[in-house]
């Protein structure tokens, strides 16, 4: 009988290291850029809600989103390889 143990430990350890590293870029951006790319692609929130919170047009928006998540797999890449 086979039995699921769960991820092994070079698994957790690089999941730990990948959530720490998300975590200090996260941390390093403007409170702006972090807080939209957290209610967009973590809360799942829709642009209209977040553009109206946070009183941006939708080209506001989509700029702040595509340079926010460019600076963060940038940063991600660096210090994850």
């Amino acid at each position: 009988m086979l039995t699921n143990k769960g991820p092994d430990r070079e698994t957790v350890a690089s999941r730990r290291q990948h959530s720490d590293v998300t975590t200090r870029i996260l941390t390093a951006m403007s409170r702006r850029d972090r807080e939209a790319l957290m209610r967009f692609y973590l809360d799942r929130q829709s642009e209209e809600q977040i553009e109206a919170d946070l009183g941006l047009t939708e080209t506001e928006f989509r700029l702040i989103k595509s340079r926010a998540r460019a600076r963060y797999d940038n940063e991600c890449l660096q210090r994850i390889a």
